[in-house]
């Protein structure tokens, strides 16, 4: 029986499906990128430091990241659409910068989404606008930039997203004929 130590805790590498830890600091190790079964991963509301893992979005089956209210800085890893079962990506209020990676279009069973209150900066990503499954996202309060058509207006209108959940603290403009 393989083990690895995370935070003081030890967890089987084959049978460890769900980690949810509070009271913990210091940084995400890769070593939770080898729990190949992990489903659902809780870590939201500690003093975590440091860079997200890209061995984290390694994970074939997690359907569940919460990495929210953390001090946890650097950009999101490029391998964020390698995650394909992933349903709902909490990264809200962190210290996250950088652009959203493309490969976020290839999370097609995502439905929730939540980078607000980050340092994310760049142009919205338009491939968000592939998630056909997406009924929450929250970008605010980041220094994302762009212009949104009447089409993109019409997206969000007709998935019931509010754009205020966009608009409130980026440099987004609305362009409408």
């Amino acid at each position: 029986m393989k083990e690895i130590i995370l935070w003081g805790k030890k967890f089987n590498i084959e049978k460890t499906q769900e980690i949810e830890l509070s009271g913990i600091k210091g940084i995400i190790p890769r070593e939770v990128g080898l729990l190949k079964n992990l489903l659902f991963l809780n870590l939201s509301r500690n003093n975590l430091e440091g860079e997200i893992p890209k061995e984290l979005f390694n994970l074939k089956k997690i359907n569940t990241i919460n990495l929210s209210y953390n001090n946890i800085s650097g950009p999101i890893p490029n391998n964020l659409g390698s995650m394909k079962k992933i349903i709902s990506l909490n990264l809200q209020s962190n210290k996250i910068y950088g652009k959203i990676p493309q490969s976020i279009r290839n999370l097609k069973m995502l439905n929730y989404l939540n980078l607000s209150n980050n340092k994310i900066s760049g142009n919205f990503p338009f491939e968000i606008l592939e998630l056909k499954k997406i009924w929450y996202l929250n970008l605010s309060n980041n220094s994302l930039s762009g212009e949104f058509s009447e089409e993109m207006i019409d997206y969000f209108s007709n998935k019931k997203l509010p754009l205020q959940n966009l608009l409130i603290g980026n440099k987004i403009k609305i362009n409408v004929a």
